[in-house]
């Protein structure tokens, strides 16, 4: 504002300037230097769990032996796994101009697709023909197939 104006005014009409209160100044320092010293705290340890967690130098030794002595090592090399004995039908996929197909064992296959020794001869709404090890089965989707071993 202008000073013009500020003085224009009437002393009568001017708000009187209140104070504020001393108990409200003392818990606002408070309540500020409370929040600096938390951030600085937080800040520092934060700092410092970052840094002495991650050691210097990494081998390939494991520091402890493992719970899980079932799991393999990170650096032993990966032993392909066996294909699985259990055909499961998770769906099937129809379509006129493509094919119909179906998911089975995780993989989307066709007529005469061939998926853990199961041959697929037949794919309709409700279910696949599956043909493994000469026994011939029809699986709904979430159904289950173990074949018998030759």
């Amino acid at each position: 504002m202008r000073k013009d104006i500020v003085n224009s005014i009437p002393e009568k009409e001017k708000a009187p300037l209140k104070s504020t209160p001393a108990w409200l100044k003392r818990s606002l320092l408070v309540l500020l230097f409370a929040s600096a010293a938390g951030g600085f705290f937080f800040c520092a340890r934060l700092v410092r769990t970052s840094t002495t967690g991650i050691p210097a130098v990494l081998s390939k030794k494991p520091i402890q032996k493992s719970k899980f002595s079932g799991l393999q090592s990170f650096f032993e090399k990966a032993v392909p796994a066996k294909p699985e004995e259990t055909i499961l039908c998770q769906g099937v996929i129809l379509s006129a101009n493509r094919g119909s197909r179906a998911v089975i064992n995780g993989q989307v296959v066709k007529i005469g697709s061939v998926v853990n020794g199961a041959r697929v001869l037949e794919i309709t709404a409700s279910n696949v023909l599956v043909r493994c090890n000469g026994e011939t089965r029809r699986l709904a989707p979430g159904e289950r197939f173990t074949p018998k071993k030759p």
